[in-house]
């Protein structure tokens, strides 16, 4: 990470076990574009093999707790 972690707190560890609707990790939207870095948000889905389906959400712009995604299993 370019910002060696300024604006960013992580609320989890590798390892721990994680529940829905559980926050992972906080961001300080501001402080990444006041140095220069688009703050746009990466999802990535792992384990596709093992899902039955991947539902993308049809949202331009979300607020905290909007629906993004969808993994069916």
């Amino acid at each position: 990470m370019k910002l060696d972690g300024l604006g960013f707190k992580p609320l989890v560890s590798q390892g721990d076990t994680v529940t829905v609707n559980q926050p992972l990790i906080q961001f300080d939207s501001q402080k990444i574009q006041e140095n220069a870095y688009d703050d746009t948000v990466m999802i990535v889905v792992t384990n596709t093999n093992a899902t039955k389906d991947v539902v993308i959400e049809e949202q331009q712009t979300v607020k905290e707790r909007d629906s993004l995604i969808s993994v069916i299993y």
